[in-house]
């Protein structure tokens, strides 16, 4: 599988970086083609103020054992980062391949849940905004016939 059936397969956007070769990029690193069978995952997570990254050697040394444990193989093994190999069609090893390349907080998680589209439509169709009512404010209509809030007021 080369990189771009593998982008189109799992709707990710390819590009061509510096060197002309084509990478999917993300934020703490990047999928690369390796050779005709294998990708690539580089594990490098950026910094703005030192040039060499950010220090995360727990993070990457949790994604490095998890890929050896699903087959993966370590090309380069760094204090902080590495690349990990892995088949386009191995379904453990693609899905370790993009939570690596995405933040670190997010490696090992599972994809937060969201509304429906059909939820959302009938959330707004009854007017719905979403937010829970706060118990310590309350409507009051004023005298001269427009809404105002009033702070709720304990006695105890």
């Amino acid at each position: 599988m080369n990189i771009q059936e593998f982008a189109v397969e799992h709707r990710l956007k390819a590009r061509v970086d510096s060197c002309g070769e084509k990478i999917i990029e993300g934020r703490q690193g990047q999928i690369y083609e390796y050779d005709n069978d294998m990708l690539g995952v580089m594990f490098a997570p950026p910094s703005k103020t030192d040039p060499f990254g950010r220090w995360y050697p727990k993070v990457w040394n949790r994604l490095r054992n998890l890929g050896k444990s699903l087959g993966m193989d370590c090309r380069q093994d760094g204090n902080s980062e590495g690349c990990l190999l892995f088949d386009g069609n191995n379904r453990a090893q693609v899905k370790l391949a993009l939570q690596s390349r995405q933040s670190s907080h997010e490696a090992g998680s599972e994809p937060r849940a969201g509304c429906s589209g059909r939820g959302k439509a009938r959330d707004l169709s009854s007017g719905a905004s979403g937010r829970k009512e706060n118990p310590l404010f309350k409507p009051v209509i004023s005298p001269n016939s427009t809404l105002c809030v009033v702070r709720a007021q304990f006695f105890s």
